[in-house]
């Protein structure tokens, strides 16, 4: 009898904390947001064009480019950071750049 009045408890309280984690999901209380990968295409203060990955929230691929002019990034052709010069295009990482240079170097980009 003892027994069964301790697993009626455990359900019980089982249930009960399943009921108030689903609520407070409800509630407003936001999950992680999934990030997503894009791929900028950047002129680098050295000169250089490149395409930079950058992991970003999928809401805020439109403003990125604004986010990451003055960055350090490593990049193929130095062992050290280069920063940022200007950013003319940014894309989630299946989608096309619109210039043919960028779709150039995307191409050559691993």
């Amino acid at each position: 009898m003892k027994k069964i009045i301790i697993f009626i408890t455990y359900s019980c309280l089982l249930t009960l904390c399943s009921a108030e984690a689903n609520t407070s999901i409800k509630k407003g209380v936001t999950p992680l947001t999934k990030k997503i990968i894009a791929k900028c295409h950047v002129s680098l203060i050295t000169g250089n064009e490149a395409i930079i990955p950058w992991r970003v929230e999928p809401n805020k691929i439109n403003s990125l480019y604004q986010n990451i002019v003055g960055k350090k990034v490593w990049t193929q052709e130095s062992s050290e950071k280069i920063e940022i010069y200007k950013v003319f295009q940014c894309v989630a990482k299946e989608d096309y750049f619109t210039s043919n240079k960028a779709k150039l170097l995307d191409l050559n980009t691993d």
